[in-house]
């Protein structure tokens, strides 16, 4: 028995709203100021760690559906699709928890995902890119440290500002520079696209 087109159209809708609330959510949650009042510090909001977890939960939903309604070869589908859930939202949590960038009056002090800690100095920054496809800053220090700024993490606005009154213009690429410009003015790059 089919179900009505208006009730296919109205989970289709329903699904589009949802999701669009979702993200919305997500991406304001990126421009808000921080609780604390700490404008000199950029983390992943909130938003990022109930994004990782509900990305896991649902690649283990998956792969718990799979293993029980699957067999074959569609189950191993199932699998890797699922696994890629799971990884995606562990990687999300674990940056959320790890990564943490510091403004000071030196320069950048920074936490990598995998534990790398240090302070880029900001005469020591020879070059700053932006890349719009992985949506972060590239910072190159002059001892070969390279440092990634997520466009979603909070405290952005200061982040430029301090970028564009601290670093050498010469030592930001052109589009970096026009990207920081319209990021110090309040107007950061759109999360999504």
């Amino acid at each position: 028995m089919s179900r009505p087109w208006w009730a296919i159209a109205m989970q289709w809708i329903v699904w589009f709203a949802v999701m669009s609330l979702f993200m919305g959510w997500i991406a304001r949650s990126f421009r808000r100021p921080r609780a604390d009042g700490r404008d000199d510090v950029l983390e992943y909001p909130r938003s990022i760690l109930v994004l990782g977890i509900l990305g896991a939960a649902m690649g283990l939903g998956l792969a718990a559906l799979g293993l029980l309604l699957g067999s074959g070869g569609e189950s191993s589908y199932v699998l890797g699709i699922s696994l890629f859930f799971v990884l995606m939202g562990a990687w999300l949590i674990v940056e959320y928890a790890r990564v943490r960038f510091q403004l000071e009056p030196e320069g950048l002090r920074y936490q990598t995902m995998f534990g790398k800690r240090g302070i880029l100095h900001w005469e020591e920054m020879q070059r700053v890119r932006y890349s719009e496809m992985a949506r972060w800053f590239r910072i190159d220090g002059a001892r070969g440290e390279v440092v990634r700024v997520s466009i979603m993490m909070t405290s952005l606005v200061e982040f430029a500002q301090t970028m564009l009154q601290r670093v050498p213009r010469e030592h930001i690429d052109p589009f970096a520079l026009e990207v920081l410009e319209s990021t110090a003015a309040g107007s950061p790059p759109p999360v999504w696209g």
